[in-house]
């Protein structure tokens, strides 16, 4: 397992713990040593019998259940008299390891309602990025066995494209990867600095300046916008990946222009994004934020997953701040930022924010 996968585990609230067959430690998380194995030592392959044998019986029996088609549950007590506080289960079985989730159902602050809703939202987190990684793999193989056949009969031109979807698929790859090492970064402590949010804009125009051109994209002139105090990497985070989501879903039919506007609202500065692009079906102006969340737009039937705007909302969040999403599918997408009005140090927004919910 690698570093960053077991770093967004040990991060999550719920204990997890991966067993492989029949009954040995593959990974326990943060959360599940601290509450079920506080002061053990784990060792990876090690026999649950070992490490916990107080309660060894109670892992093997949901292990149990998840390999008959029972994959969730609750555990109010154990017949062993191990001192354990209750707590809901689910697991998923992978091939020949299981893992089980186990969270507290009392003695928590929150309502049950979210613990649900965060459980299963980070059940299809994982789901989509296994789903991702493995297509990939698998496409990266499949090609390269077609270059491989097309160069050993001289088919250069079979070759030639079989090479470049390779490098293609690398490509998606590569991004996904650094989407999710940034997603494990997020909230780690970064210095504020003094900088007009006009220049941090541009900065991020000027890195992507050659996607821009090829695209034949239109950045609407910026005007003055306020100085803030504030986390300049989250702020670039954010503009970097709504940019990138304009220029990959702009239109065959139309020059892609896109605009960035400021104003103070109340309490509050007000970042709107717009751009011409594809748009998205106003029922899911909520879902888009989720991780690798599948949407369809006009032109790609199929839809499209990614975690660039689940980085955006994330970077939101941490300065403080909310974000809304509003289109009509075919009639571009506009990104409504609000962030606390204490940060700005300098400067005057515009006035020329449309038509904001």
């Amino acid at each position: 397992m690698t570093d960053l996968a077991q770093k967004w585990l040990d991060a999550l609230p719920d204990a997890i713990l991966i067993a492989k067959a029949p009954g040995y430690v593959r990974f326990v998380n943060k959360a599940w040593r601290e509450r079920f194995a506080a002061n053990v030592r784990i060792v990876e392959g090690g026999a649950l019998n070992d490490v916990v044998p107080e309660t060894a019986d109670l892992w093997h029996h949901l292990i149990e259940c998840a390999a008959k088609g029972v994959v969730q549950g609750d555990v109010d007590h154990w017949n062993s008299g191990a001192a354990i506080a209750p707590f809901s289960w689910s697991a998923t079985v992978l091939d020949q390891e299981t893992v089980i989730r186990a969270a507290h159902t009392t003695g928590v602050s929150e309502p049950t309602a979210p613990v649900e809703d965060r459980r299963d939202t980070n059940d299809r987190f994982f789901s989509a990025v296994a789903h991702d990684l493995r297509t990939a793999v698998r496409k990266i193989r499949t090609f390269s066995e077609m270059l491989g056949s097309a160069l050993g009969s001289n088919d250069l031109g079979r070759a030639s494209m079989a090479q470049k979807k390779v490098l293609a698929t690398t490509m998606g790859l590569q991004k996904t990867l650094t989407g999710l090492l940034e997603l494990a970064r997020q909230g780690e402590s970064v210095e504020q600095s003094d900088f007009g949010i006009d220049e941090a804009y541009m900065s991020v125009v000027d890195e992507l300046e050659i996607d821009i051109e090829q695209s034949g994209a239109i950045l609407a002139p910026v005007a003055p916008l306020p100085i803030v105090r504030s986390n300049r990497v989250l702020i670039e985070q954010i503009f970097r990946n709504l940019l990138s989501n304009s220029l990959r879903f702009r239109r065959s039919d139309r020059s892609l222009v896109v605009s960035l506007t400021c104003e103070f609202r109340e309490a509050a500065l007000v970042l709107v994004f717009e751009d011409t692009g594809r748009g998205f079906d106003p029922r899911y102006a909520e879902a888009i934020f989720e991780p690798f969340r599948q949407i369809q737009t006009v032109g790609q039937p199929d839809g499209a997953m990614g975690l660039g705007l689940s980085l955006v909302q994330r970077a939101v969040e941490d300065l403080g701040g909310s974000i809304s999403a509003h289109s009509s599918a075919g009639e571009g997408a506009r990104f409504v930022i609000q962030l606390p009005a204490h940060i700005v140090v300098e400067g005057n927004a515009t006035d020329n924010a449309r038509g904001l919910t």
